[in-house]
């Protein structure tokens, strides 16, 4: 056993000292981990092994080696473990190789699985260590639970002895913020000092440094898990296993309750007759496997866009206008939701008005041909509302025989004009939109109507709670958990209600590859049949988001629409505009309208800070702070602010923080730039640049390094990349980009050869 000690750079606030044991402890290891296990409370659980009520944590530390280096002359990059710690019964356990770990794996397995237990370990982002494990330890593959092909949840070792879970997912956070929620100050992850692009070998002396960073992220890991568990009143056999689990339980509870029928008490049959009457309500609505289809298509997410005619120009003087809560406004607020059966209405809807009336007195899907669509007047509409991605082209063959689709012209994804047919399916409170846009013939294909109406009391009162908690304890001391945990769960409401009922199908091959495929049909039908089944407890229904998405999108355009050729660019639920101040008149007399019909809904639809500050739901403020004295944009989710000296850059897959301070200038913000780092940085900057994965499936060999056997097996390699500003051919020429400015490929004389 050695003792590890905090280093001098952390703060004396943190953990002076923690046992270790090594590979060299294994006969104490052992007997530690046996008397855990035998004294370990558990839980019981029908037909499976007993719970144990308690949890350990698992992390390990790697090295990636890059193609065409030293120690690697392949045209692959490669990652290899040099350090395994586990953490369980107060003490840190170090292994230095595969073996050593996977020797101890199995005989743990076979100790829990003869003592009849199964004994949770928590891994912050196990799909990380799943791609090293699952070629080094004896697992379950029947028993790994995968969100998508690289985003594990769970997964058990060969025998069930342990249970391997996701913290990652479970708390939605990085272990650093993780840690500061939800423990001491004696247990909270500390930035990183350590420089993890050094080459650490499994035979390499690690000082103490290493060791106390390494071993403090399986401790502060364990406090942290064991907090939420405790917060939030469960065991480690009721503790969900994602953060949306936490509302979707919440949010269950309050529109069914529970629904046993063998009620006592007359306060028990009334809560069993409201959960009757709410799942005739769900089951009424629930979508047919045709109309779920339609309504996929329908769903798009927030409306992100830039103003092509403001595009690459630094603009002086930007205002920014946020809607408050959005979605959760429209969860609370909104009376268009979509409250009865599906019916379907195609041949009524033959000409445009008819559309408009149906859309007006009902909730409307539909999906629809146009032809030869374009915008009535585009020099006056700075935000095409139709996205190519949405749709489907005619396509036509071109003088080789090839197919093409047919000509059309696209503001960076959305649509201008388009020759021919055109296939997509909307919503009918988007059609005002899409016809005040656009012209051309349309048809209707299919179409399906139902009452509109408000969501389930129930549902949007919870809703409404968790904002009121949100802004009433926002910086108030002591406050600080149900502050976060409100503001969270008021956000994550809308996540839960588009979750996909017909799912892709998760395949494991037996050396744990995952792949994805479509389901067929009838697989789709089976699954649709599954989640309305009682046992599931599914209350929640998917035109619900879908149409969330929808009404935030249309109040996102009539402000917009207000702001006429001053919009810059907007973002789901923020629009930024030239001379703010001109606007400030119609921005109160559109929140005047928004607050005499939401409050229509039965519900406050105001908090107060604990200053006593109004906040209203879905109400549009001119955000101070985050006005402009300069502002640039390229196209959706790339921009660059200047405030007071200060650079703000916003880009998809850039750290914002340090993309600034890379950027230097917002000159600099245009096409040809590149954010990158080299190996001569602060540690601090290449630590936080993000990171290119490659996975390697497949890898099974070995290399002589210095003299050591290095076994290279399945893993993901971790290399620093860069990302180029670039925008496409047909925006630069649409936006008028490259007469404007010397791009990097008028620098580059390649290009005249």
């Amino acid at each position: 056993m050695i003792i590890v000690n905090r280093p001098r750079a952390i703060s004396k606030q943190r953990l002076a000292s923690f046992e270790a044991y090594e590979n060299t402890d294994l006969t104490m290891i052992k007997s530690v981990f046996s008397n855990y296990v035998e004294n370990a409370p558990a839980l019981t659980r029908k037909n499976r092994p007993d719970l144990i009520n308690d949890l350990i944590t698992v992390d390990i530390e790697t090295t990636t080696i890059s193609a065409g280096t030293r120690f690697n002359r392949s045209d692959h990059p490669f990652a290899f473990p040099y350090l395994y710690q586990i953490y369980f019964a107060g003490s840190v356990v170090f292994f230095r190789n595969d073996q050593k770990f996977t020797d101890f794996i199995i005989w743990a397995d076979d100790l829990l699985n003869h003592a009849g237990k199964t004994l949770p370990c928590y891994i912050h982002n196990a799909s990380f260590e799943y791609q090293f494990f699952k070629s080094r330890i004896p697992i379950n593959f029947d028993s790994v639970f995968a969100l998508q092909s690289r985003r594990i949840a769970r997964f058990e070792t060969l025998k069930g002895g342990i249970e391997f879970r996701c913290s990652y997912l479970l708390s939605n956070m990085s272990l650093e913020k993780f840690t500061e929620n939800y423990c001491t100050e004696t247990y909270r992850k500390d930035k990183e000092l350590i420089d993890y692009e050094l080459l650490r070998f499994p035979w390499s002396d690690l000082d103490n440094e290493v060791l106390y960073y390494s071993g403090m992220d399986v401790i502060t890991l364990y406090h942290a898990v064991k907090s939420i568990i405790e917060k939030e009143g469960d065991t480690t056999k009721t503790v969900p296993i994602t953060s949306t689990g936490y509302v979707r339980r919440a949010c269950r509870s309050a529109c069914i309750g529970n629904n046993t029928k063998h009620y006592r008490t007359e306060e028990e049959k009334e809560t069993y007759n409201i959960y009757k009457r709410y799942r005739n309500m769900f089951l009424k609505c629930a979508p047919t496997y045709e109309q779920y289809n339609m309504l996929r298509a329908a769903f798009r997410g927030g409306n992100t866009h830039a103003n092509r005619f403001k595009a690459g120009f630094v603009v002086e003087n930007v205002g920014s206008f946020d809607f408050a809560s959005s979605y959760p406004a429209a969860l609370v607020c909104y009376d268009g939701f979509p409250m009865g059966k599906l019916m379907e209405c195609t041949q009524a809807l033959k000409t445009p008005d008819d559309i408009t009336r149906y859309a007006g007195r009902y909730w409307l899907v539909i999906t629809a041909v146009f032809k030869d669509l374009r915008l009535r007047d585009p020099y006056n509409t700075p935000c095409p509302y139709i996205p190519l991605a949405k749709g489907t082209r005619q396509w036509e063959l071109d003088e080789n025989g090839k197919r093409k689709p047919r000509h059309g012209e696209y503001d960076n994804g959305r649509m201008l004009m388009q020759d021919g047919y055109f296939e997509m399916t909307f919503l009918g409170c988007e059609w005002d939109v899409i016809r005040k846009q656009y012209e051309g013939e349309i048809k209707v294909k299919k179409a399906f109507y139902t009452v509109k109406g408000e969501l389930p009391y129930a549902l949007r009162k919870t809703c409404f709670e968790w904002y009121q908690k949100k802004t009433e304890l926002k910086n108030v001391p002591g406050a600080e958990y149900e502050y976060m945990k409100s503001k969270n769960r008021v956000n994550s409401v809308y996540g839960m209600m588009v979750e996909q009922i017909i799912k892709k199908i998760i395949d494991i091959d037996k050396t744990g590859a995952i792949s994805e495929r479509l389901p067929t049909e009838e697989e789709a039908r089976e699954q649709i049949a599954e989640f309305l089944k009682p046992r599931n407890r599914k209350f929640l229904l998917y035109q619900w988001g879908v149409t969330i998405t929808a009404i935030c999108r249309v109040r996102h355009m009539e402000i917009i629409d207000l702001f006429g050729r001053d919009f810059i660019y907007g973002d789901t639920d923020s629009v930024k505009a030239e001379h703010p101040e001109k606007y400030f008149k119609a921005v109160e007399e559109y929140n005047a309208r928004w607050i005499a019909y939401a409050k229509q809904c039965g519900l406050p639809i105001s908090a107060y800070t604990k200053e006593g500050e109004e906040q209203i739901l879905g109400f549009l403020d001119y955000e101070k702070s985050h006005f402009s004295d300069k502002f640039v944009t390229l196209g959706a989710k790339k921009y660059c602010s200047e405030t007071d000296g200060k650079l703000e850059i916003t880009v998809a897959g850039v750290p914002k923080k340090l993309g600034a301070r890379l950027l230097g200038s917002i000159d600099n913000f245009k096409p040809g730039y590149t954010f990158k780092t080299s190996d001569s940085d602060d540690l601090d900057i290449r630590q936080s640049w993000k990171k290119l994965l490659t996975y390697r499936d497949d890898l099974d060999e070995s290399i002589i390094i210095d003299g050591h056997k290095l076994t290279l097996k399945s893993c993901i390699a971790l290399e620093r990349t860069t990302y180029e500003l670039d925008i496409s051919d047909e925006y630069e020429a649409l936006t008028g980009y490259h007469d404007r400015y010397e791009t990097l490929l008028e620098e580059d004389p390649e290009i005249w050869e």
